[in-house]
Formats: C-alpha cells, structure tokens, sequence
C-alpha cells in the first residue's frame, strides 16, 4: 500500500502543480487580451473624453446665455407697452399748452394709439 499511497501524493501533486500552472498562463493570457482591448479602445476613448469635455462647455456657456437672459416674455410686455417714441411724438395734437406755436400739422390722432399700432407683435 505504500507504493499506491505514493502514487496518489506524486499524482496529486502533478496534478495542482498543473492547475496553478495552467491559472498563472491564463491570468497572463487575460492580461494581455486587456491590454490589446484597450490599446485598441484608446483612440475612441480619447474622442469621447475630448467630445465630453466639449459639450460640458457648451453647456456653461448656454447656462450663462440663459442667466443673462431677459426673462420669458418680458420683451413682448416690453415692446407692446405704449409710451412716448418720436411717432407718438409726432402725431400727437399740438393743442397742447406746451407747443402753443408747434410747426407740426394737427392730425387730431392720439399719439398713443399710433405708437402701439406701429409695434412688433412679437
């Protein structure tokens, strides 16, 4: 029986002298099929960080277009608003007590209705 017992520890040993052997040639293996995956992949890699990069940008300067930005509607109310431009100016009555020896024409129309008739309908 001595000699089967030895067999079987000389056998047992070959056999996990194997397995690490052939563990150590796959996790070599491994690693060098990462390798070239990523020596491939760089280049894209590469191109996407700089198209991130780029777009992160992009996105600061919109943001700071929008903080500096008037805000919603705001340039219609502004525009519709009547008020007193050179039309308005023009066209209104020289009845007034201030321009009692105005050169302009009397039109007889209100200075307020053809100021707002004459603005963009944004």
């Amino acid at each position: 029986m001595n000699a089967k017992d030895n067999l079987q520890s000389v056998g047992g040993e070959l056999g996990f002298e194997g397995v690490e052997h052939l563990v150590a040639r796959a996790e070599a293996i491994c690693e060098c099929e990462e390798r070239r995956i990523t020596l491939t992949n760089q280049p894209r890699i590469t191109g996407l960080q700089a198209e991130i990069a780029s777009l992160a940008e992009r996105e600061n300067e919109i943001q700071e277009r929008r903080r500096q930005a008037a805000p919603p509607g705001d340039e219609r109310r502004r525009l519709r608003r009547p008020g007193i431009t050179g039309r308005s100016l023009f066209f209104s009555p020289s009845r007034d007590s201030s321009f009692p020896s105005s050169p302009l024409p009397r039109t007889g129309l209100g200075g307020r209705a053809i100021s707002t008739a004459w603005e963009s309908p944004l």
